[in-house]
């Protein structure tokens, strides 16, 4: 038989045969029928048509089967696998093949993607990983892929028009399209994105629409779901385009990098910005930045305001080296203007500030704006949180006073975006630095307002420290709010508040502390009355502290004697004014015992111990005798009292001042008993006692008192 004779045969066996839909289910007539139609593909041209008929028909019946999860006939996949390989081969060894195959698979994928999106098994997948997923098990949609992928990288007519095939279909039913695309790029990796954003830069200045919808937004689309989902290949070939565009002499490639910047209006959600804008970043220095400017300008059909507003404020979105990036735009502003800097330089300085306003200004509005607590998203702000050391050591360095503000408003917007340990770290750093009355003042209120008692969590921190150098910049700063702080004490995040849930950090650098005893007192001064009463132990903590800065005071003796002791006086009177019984029995007995010492050498004793108890000189005043038991005994407190104190048992007040010194303690003690009229018989019960307690020795000591152990005859 001749080979026309065969051709003819084949030709109407596929005639009789295809058209039957009972064929499909005889095995011996399927392989037959798609040999034949193999065969005819490339011989007559006339039955292409009809050929891609039955192929369609053989994928129907694939999906149709995988949908419904019910088994394959065996031949049917094979004869798949068989017209995979043949058609690719065919796309592979010509061009116009290429081509025709590249618009059938993407028509085959749109239709069997919307013929079956209603479809449970479809609606199931909730997500597009889902739908990947999917579709990828479904054979006959993988054949497709395979052949047009090929294609694609084959030719590149071939790739030109199955893009506008699929940009097509994707606008049609997207996102339920979207697997398609991630599948496409899976296999063409570079070829199908650089392709994609060649597109892009294209349609700048062609704009085409695709079912009332313009293409670009299909393109960016598209390459929004691979950055997405293959984001590492994405930048790389991104950054290739880039370059190649930045080293053209062609003016007119050369902005076309506009189209990238101008993404950012276009495409507000998802990562294709971000890594756009990264590349641009690490593509683009001062200087090519300088020479895109220059270039637009050249056009005049571009406004550079407005583009580098848009550039900037793109950059601003990135989450990767956000550290970097402020440092790059901080970079555009120079110390000082220049008269010869030209516009572009001007433009881009004006800029940097400006978008470094909106910056900060957007994260106070979203803050006020947001709703159950749900904090608002501004990415560079979470970026910044893990750079934030360095950012706050910026701010150390940098010697522009203009960038200098900048970066303090950075750094006070990152803390309250952040919230946690960058809070934290922030406010120790303010409280801990020279800082203006207005900026302490707003971070108070901004800090306490979102985080309640943030305030005192950090004070707690900066104490516990106990740095020297650093706790009186931070007092400083303590009372420059607390002159200033008109909210009612009830308020838990007024100062007063927080500085008496401080008070025993207070009390014990009042006690240890004498280089900021000034400060402290400067503050003790300042509270008002507490809403919650003092523990016993921290009401006698605070007497004993009050005692032991006079002392101090008095030994440093200093030429600011009076106006010291006049200062404690003050802070004293404020806490006596506050009607605390407990405390005025305390100060009362602190101060006699330091004014008229025991002329015994012994301390007293306990009323539950007969054991004498030796001096001793080791520990402060406040620290020798001082426990929960002696606390608690009915007796009057008794200690002992530093050598360097006291001068044959008196204490050593500068003669000159004896007399001041004399009038300002009878103030206090008058004070202290008529201050309080409900309590007075038994202040001045105290007051006797404790100076009789003190002038006479016990009567138990006394049992076992020795003259030869006493040095003076007024001890004696």
């Amino acid at each position: 038989m001749s080979s026309s004779d065969q051709l003819s045969q084949d030709f109407a066996f596929f005639i009789r045969h295809s058209a039957d839909y009972r064929t499909l289910t005889i095995p011996a007539n399927l392989e037959r029928t798609c040999s034949i139609c193999l065969n005819l593909l490339t011989t007559i041209p006339s039955a292409r048509e009809a050929i891609f008929d039955y192929f369609n028909s053989l994928i129907s019946i694939s999906v149709h089967c995988f949908i419904q999860n019910e088994s394959l006939i065996t031949s049917v996949s094979d004869l798949l696998t068989t017209i995979e390989t043949k058609l690719i081969s065919l796309a592979v060894q010509s061009n116009s093949w290429a081509n025709i195959l590249a618009q059938w698979s993407i028509d085959q994928l749109f239709n069997l993607t919307r013929r079956y999106t209603n479809e449970s098994v479809i609606k199931k997948c909730k997500t597009l990983e889902d739908r990947i997923q999917l579709w990828t098990q479904c054979q006959a949609a993988m054949t497709l892929i395979k052949i047009c992928s090929t294609c694609i990288l084959h030719d590149t007519t071939a790739a030109d028009n199955a893009l506008n095939k699929y940009l097509e279909a994707s606008t049609l039913i997207r996102p339920e399209f979207d697997w398609v695309t991630v599948s496409l790029s899976l296999r063409c990796g570079q070829t199908l994105i650089s392709r994609l954003i060649q597109l892009s830069l294209q349609e700048k200045n062609q704009s085409q629409m695709l079912h009332g919808i313009e293409r670009i937004f299909a393109v960016w689309s598209s390459l929004e779901i691979i950055a997405t989902q293959e984001p590492q290949i994405f930048h790389q070939v991104l950054m290739e385009q880039i370059q190649l565009l930045l080293t053209s002499d062609d003016t007119q490639k050369h902005i076309s990098i506009v189209s990238l910047i101008r993404m950012a209006s276009a495409v507000v959600t998802g990562p294709l910005c971000d890594i756009v804008y990264y590349s641009l970043y690490r593509s683009l220095n001062s200087l090519s930045l300088r020479r895109l400017c220059s270039s637009i300008r050249q056009t005049k059909t571009i406004d550079i305001e407005q583009l580098t507003d848009e550039f900037i404020s793109g950059l601003i979105r990135i989450r990767t080296d956000a550290l970097q990036i402020i440092q790059f735009i901080l970079s555009f502003m120079h110390d000082d203007t220049s008269a010869d800097q030209d516009e572009i330089e001007l433009t881009l300085r004006d800029c940097c500030k400006y978008i470094l306003q909106k910056l900060c200004h957007e994260c106070h509005y979203k803050f006020r704006l947001q709703k159950d607590n749900q904090k608002p998203s501004i990415p560079i702000l979470a970026a910044l949180r893990i750079s934030f050391d360095h950012l706050l050591d910026l701010s150390i360095y940098t010697k522009h006073s203009e960038k200098i503000d900048f970066i303090n408003d950075l750094c006070f917007n990152v803390a309250l975006y952040n919230g946690d340990e960058t809070m934290l770290k922030y406010l120790q750093y303010i409280f801990t630095s020279k800082t203006s009355l207005d900026i302490l003042q707003d971070i108070h209120l901004e800090f306490e307002y979102y985080y309640p008692n943030c305030l005192h969590d950090v004070l707690n921190l900066i104490f516990e420290q106990n740095d020297s150098s650093k706790l009186s910049i931070c007092l400083e700063n303590l009372l420059q709010l607390i002159l200033i702080d008109e909210r009612p004490l009830l308020n838990n995040r007024s100062i007063q508040s927080t500085i008496w849930s401080l008070i025993d950090h207070f009390s014990r650098l009042l006690n240890e502390n004498s280089i900021n005893s000034n400060l402290i007192l400067q503050i003790c001064l300042q509270l008002k009355c507490y809403e919650t009463q003092p523990t016993y132990e921290q009401i006698l903590q605070i007497a004993c502290s009050f005692t032991d800065i006079h002392m101090k005071i008095i030994e440093d003796s200093d030429n600011n004697l009076i106006d010291n002791l006049i200062l404690w006086r003050d802070a004293l009177l404020n806490f006596i004014h506050f009607k605390n019984h407990d405390f005025h029995l305390f100060i009362i007995i602190t101060l006699i015992d330091f004014i008229i010492p025991k002329l015994s050498p012994f301390d007293k004793l306990d009323d539950a111990n007969i054991n004498r108890q030796p001096i001793d000189t080791s520990n402060s005043l406040l620290e020798q005798n001082l426990s929960i038991n002696t606390i608690n005994s009915n007796r009057a407190l008794s200690r002992s009292f530093k050598r360097n104190l006291v001068n044959d048992r008196f204490t050593k007040v500068p003669f000159q001042y004896i007399e001041q010194y004399t009038i300002l303690m009878t103030s206090i003690f008058n004070e202290l008993i008529y201050n309080d009229n409900t309590q007075k018989p038994q202040l001045l019960t105290c007051l006797a006692t404790t100076l009789i307690d003190n002038i006479l020795p016990d009567s138990i000591t006394d049992l076992q008192f020795d003259d030869d152990q006493c040095e003076t005859p007024n001890e004696r």
